[in-house]
C-alpha cells in the first residue's frame, strides 16, 4: 500500500504518441484514450518504464543500483521475487491546445478535469483552496480569464469552428493552474503569463467534442532503400496530442519489499526525486523517439 502521492504534471513540448496499437477507424495507430470518456490518457506503466530507463542512466555511488531495484521492481525475469516501491496513476488529460481566433491557441479545460485534479490534489496532500470551486457550465459558454487574449468582440471566443460565449470569469483557476505547471517564476514568466490569459475553461461535452478532433494526425511512409519507393505497406498514418498538451499523473510510493531494503517510503520517494526527477525534467515518452517526437518536461508537485 502506497504511503506518499505526488503529482507529477506533464507538459509535452513536441508531438507525442502514446501508443494504443493498431485502430479499426481511419488512423492505423491512435492513441491511448479512456473507454468511457475517450479523452487521452497515457497508460501508468509506460511513465514507470520511461523513469526507469531514466534511473538506470543516473546509477552511481549516490544512487546504486539496489535502490533502482527496490524503487523500481526487479527486471522483468524476477518480477515474482518482489514489487517496486513506486507506481505511477495512468496520466489524465488537464489542458489541451485548441486554435483560436485570436492569440495563436487557447489552453482548454472542462469541469469534469478540474473536478479529478481536485481529488487527485487531496490524495496527495495538496488539497486546493476551498473557494476554488468546480464550474458548471452548458454547452456552448465558457468561462475566460480576465484580462484575456483569446477572447473577440462581446466576449465570445472562436476555437477551430466553435463560436462561445463567454458565462463567467476563470481567473482564480488560471492563476491557481500556473503556479502548479510554471512554479519557476523567472524562467516561466512568458508561459506563464501566457496561460493567465488564455486559459478557457469549457463545457464537459465541448471539450471532448474539441479534443477529439484536435489531436494532430500525420502520415509516415518507409522508403525502399534500392528503389527509392515507398515499400509495400509501409504507407500508414498516426495520431499524436500536439505540443503544449498539459496531462498529469500520480506518483505512488510505498515501503520497498526487496530483502535487505530498510528505506522508509519517504526516503525512497526522496531517492527518486532528488536522484531521477530533478535530474531528468525532459524524457522522452511514447513512441518514434529517433524522430523527435515525445520530448515531456516533467514538473513536480509541492517542489
Amino acid at each position: 500500500m502506497f504511503e506518499i502521492a505526488r503529482p507529477v504534471f506533464l507538459y509535452v513540448e513536441t508531438p507525442l504518441h502514446p501508443g494504443a496499437g493498431s485502430g479499426l477507424g481511419h488512423v492505423d495507430l491512435p492513441i491511448q484514450r479512456e473507454v468511457h470518456s475517450k479523452l487521452p490518457t497515457m497508460q501508468g506503466s509506460g511513465i514507470k518504464g520511461t523513469l526507469r530507463e531514466a534511473a538506470r542512466r543516473c546509477v552511481n555511488k549516490d544512487f546504486p543500483e539496489e535502490h533502482l531495484f527496490a524503487i523500481f521492481g526487479p527486471e522483468t525475469a524476477e518480477a515474482n521475487v518482489h514489487s517496486g516501491a513506486v507506481s505511477f496513476s495512468d496520466a489524465r488529460l488537464l489542458c489541451f491546445p485548441i486554435r483560436s481566433l485570436n492569440g495563436l491557441f487557447a489552453w482548454t479545460t472542462c469541469p469534469l478535469a478540474l473536478a479529478r485534479l481536485k481529488d487527485d490534489l487531496a490524495l496527495a496532500g495538496q488539497p486546493l483552496p476551498d473557494d476554488l470551486k468546480t464550474p458548471n457550465l452548458s454547452a456552448g459558454n465558457c468561462l475566460l480569464p480576465n484580462p484575456c487574449e483569446v477572447s473577440v468582440r462581446d466576449n465570445n471566443v472562436v476555437l477551430e469552428d466553435a463560436v462561445l460565449t463567454g458565462a463567467g470569469d476563470c481567473s482564480d483557476w488560471a492563476g491557481k493552474l500556473s503556479q502548479l505547471l510554471f512554479p519557476n517564476a523567472a524562467d516561466d514568466d512568458y508561459w506563464k503569463s501566457k496561460f493567465e490569459k488564455s486559459l478557457v475553461v469549457l463545457s464537459d461535452t465541448d471539450f471532448g467534442d474539441l479534443v477529439q478532433r484536435g489531436t494532430e494526425v500525420i502520415t509516415r511512409i518507409r522508403i525502399n532503400t534500392g528503389t527509392g519507393t515507398v515499400e509495400r505497406g509501409g504507407l500508414w498514418t498516426e495520431e499524436h496530442l500536439p505540443a503544449d498538451t498539459i496531462m498529469y499523473s500520480l506518483a505512488l510510493v510505498g515501503k520497498p519489499t526487496r530483502n535487505g531494503c530498510n528505506k522508509s517510503a519517504q526516503e525512497s520517494w526522496e531517492a527518486l526525486h532528488e536522484q531521477v526527477l530533478a535530474k531528468c525534467s525532459r524524457l522522452q515518452f511514447g513512441g518514434d523517439e529517433t524522430t523527435g517526437k515525445g520530448l515531456v518536461r516533467l514538473v513536480i508537485g509541492g517542489d
